[in-house]
């Protein structure tokens, strides 16, 4: 997790992890908690998707695989920082969680069907 006060560009973070099985009964959530100000995350070579503003979640079931996984972020700040002789706080400051779910199926029926 890189914390760069004075970043007015871009900065690249990559680590890999082991998964256990993610079946089609189950949601996989990367939440990458306190992002400074965007990110974008590969995850096995695979776009995923951006982060433009918070809750800092992706839903990733369908990138991941069993074993080994590959996840890249690079986080974006704005110019403010170069430019603003008060630097804000910019990169990913985490904490990182990959978070398992049961899929609910919901049903909802009107009170005409009853």
């Amino acid at each position: 997790i890189s914390k760069e006060p004075t970043m007015s560009s871009g900065n690249t973070e990559a680590s890999e992890a082991s998964n256990g099985q993610c079946d089609g009964n189950h949601v996989a959530i990367l939440d990458f908690g306190d992002v400074r100000e965007t990110a974008r995350v590969i995850l096995n070579g695979k776009p995923a998707g951006d982060l433009p503003w918070p809750p800092n979640r992706l839903r990733v079931e369908p990138f991941l695989r069993s074993g080994q996984n590959q996840l890249t972020v690079l986080v974006t700040n704005t110019m403010a920082n170069r430019l603003d002789p008060a630097p804000l706080p910019s990169g990913l400051f985490g904490p990182v969680r990959l978070i398992f779910g049961r899929k609910v199926k919901l049903e909802f029926s009107s009170e005409a069907d009853a």
